[in-house]
């Protein structure tokens, strides 16, 4: 096993609206080991204050994170406008949003393996990062 970091940790993303979010499912090929869930999402425990009220008929469909298989990349290279049309040009990639230089968030199509996508997107960035 090599010791050079991961080109991208990846983590599930866990919307801070949602309060059941531990009905995540992890695509098969990942272990525990590839996806970090941070404690700090957790309902009672965010890292911000959230507004919310009740509403007695809200089911699962109304939350973004149902719909979509979102997920965020965290990775130790900048994320530079050529990185980013790489990771935005990457088949099942069907949004991507940047958060910081060196976070983003993807969601993958239903119609791809999520595994496959991630993998790819980390040979980008190992790619990139050996020739610049």
């Amino acid at each position: 096993m090599s010791n050079k970091p991961a080109p991208i940790i990846w983590e599930k993303y866990i919307d801070p609206f949602d309060d059941n979010p531990d009905d995540i499912e992890i695509p098969e090929g990942f272990g525990e080991d590839d996806v970090n869930f941070d404690d700090g999402y957790e309902q009672n425990n965010l890292p911000f204050k959230v507004m919310g009220y009740e509403h007695p008929n809200i089911t699962n469909q109304v939350y973004i994170s149902k719909q979509f298989n979102f997920w965020i990349g965290h990775t130790k290279l900048k994320i530079s406008s050529i990185l980013s049309d790489r990771f935005d040009n990457v088949p099942g990639v069907e949004s991507l949003e940047i958060y910081s230089p060196y976070r983003f968030r993807i969601s993958v199509a239903k119609q791809y393996d999520s595994a496959e996508v991630m993998s790819e997107m980390s040979n980008i960035v190992h790619a990139f990062s050996e020739t610049n």
